[in-house]
């Protein structure tokens, strides 16, 4: 590799974090000469970084205004959930029927991994909140992998990049009626590690079903945190006589 293209990719990996992370907030402009700066690289590797991410769904081009981080909540988040749980539930299924005793492996690697970095989650160190939501999708990538199928590990590979910040939610935040994320952690390794014994034990239908109740688990936090409106008990009264604020 040629030293130009690994300046543009290493300036892409950070953009790329910096926006998983939410150091650039979502909906945020990007403009070429301020992220010039703030990398202290040209406006070429800058250029060529915004082009990767918005074939990645990350960001997008404006007419006449430039790039933008498309936000978090996704227009079509229904069409996006229900191919989500249908690219998970296949990658599941064939990697129970196609197993190799080395995709067994990197699986039960990335589980003890995810096991670590689970029960280490700080809510207020959002840090471990990032490694665990990454141990997890590393979890469900060797899965992927294991499914020996190009095609379907390519989408998988951009809606998992595409949903991360929003997934990370669930490591970050408690909504209203569900239970605390040292809990949801637990039974997230859980569910996993039943995943993992299906797939090692090649029931297809098994590891398919188990897919399914992970995406659910996942869905219905989601749906809780986007429900959420913390200001129900919220009494907004008038500061004197007139009704006037």
């Amino acid at each position: 590799m040629e030293e130009t293209d690994r300046r543009e990719a290493s300036v892409c990996d950070v953009l790329r974090e910096d926006i998983l992370s939410l150091a650039i907030a979502p909906g945020s402009n990007l403009e070429e000469k301020a992220l010039a700066e703030r990398y202290s690289v040209s406006r070429t590797p800058i250029r060529e970084a915004l082009i990767r991410l918005a074939a990645e769904g990350l960001v997008e081009f404006q007419s006449r205004r430039g790039g933008r981080v498309i936000p978090i909540i996704l227009p079509n988040l229904p069409r996006y959930l229900e191919t989500s749980s249908l690219i998970h539930r296949s990658l599941a299924r064939l990697a129970a029927g196609r197993r190799l005793s080395r995709d067994i492996s990197k699986i039960d690697a990335a589980m003890a991994a995810f096991r670590s970095e689970a029960s280490q989650i700080d809510i207020y160190d959002y840090q471990t909140v990032m490694r665990a939501a990454a141990a997890e999708n590393a979890v469900f990538h060797a899965v992927a992998v294991g499914a020996h199928n190009v095609y379907l590990l390519e989408i998988f590979e951009k809606l998992r990049l595409q949903g991360q910040r929003m997934l990370r939610l669930a490591f970050a935040y408690r909504p209203r009626g569900q239970m605390d994320v040292a809990r949801f952690a637990e039974i997230r390794a859980e569910r996993l590690d039943t995943l993992a014994t299906l797939i090692r034990e090649g029931d297809g239908g098994g590891a398919e079903a188990q897919s399914n109740l992970l995406h659910s688990d996942m869905v219905e936090r989601l749906m809780a945190y986007l429900s959420e409106n913390l200001t129900d008990d919220v009494r907004v009264e008038d500061t004197d006589n007139n009704g006037e604020f």
